[in-house]
């Protein structure tokens, strides 16, 4: 028995490259988020804020439990942190409002203010603020001011993990 290679005037079946289901019904397709580039960044926020704040009041545990939990922080951290996020997307749109032409590093800016301010407001409370959690938080919504003033969030991303990964 001898083999026959293949010639190209007889492709595979098998092997023939098919192009990717374009369907709308396609499972591993999501669905577009209907909300705009604003909703979806404020949205980030209130997770941040909520996730907080479920820390410092225990809102997570069950009753019994609290009885054993201490706060990590204070409810009124809760705020200040908050804020420091919310004046961060705030500086990100002040930047594509006023048209400077460097969103990015103008974005960079206020990531490096806003790192400063929630640094001092974790290191206060014993870096409970800024835990792996709240990074992840803060992160989700530096990757959603990016993507809604345009700022290129691959160079913010990597600036802010910089900065968040300091001691």
């Amino acid at each position: 028995m001898t083999d026959t290679p293949e010639t190209p005037d007889t492709p595979d079946p098998d092997r023939t490259p098919r192009p990717p289901s374009t369907s709308a019904s396609s499972p591993s397709a999501p669905a577009p988020d209907p909300r705009t580039a604003a909703e979806i960044t404020d949205a980030a926020c209130d997770t941040f804020r909520d996730n907080l704040e479920a820390m410092a009041t225990g809102s997570y545990l069950r009753p019994d439990d609290l009885e054993l939990w201490e706060p990590p922080y204070p409810p009124s951290v809760v705020a200040d942190a908050d804020a420091a996020v919310r004046d961060l997307v705030s500086a990100g749109r002040t930047a594509v409002e006023q048209g400077t032409g460097t969103i990015t590093l103008d974005l960079c800016d206020a990531v490096a203010t806003a790192v400063a301010r929630l640094r001092g407001i974790s290191d206060a409370h014993g870096g409970a603020v800024l835990e792996e959690e709240e990074i992840a938080d803060v992160t989700a919504v530096l990757a959603a001011l990016s993507d809604e003033t345009g700022a290129d969030g691959e160079v913010v991303l990597t600036h802010a993990e910089t900065l968040l990964d300091e001691e």
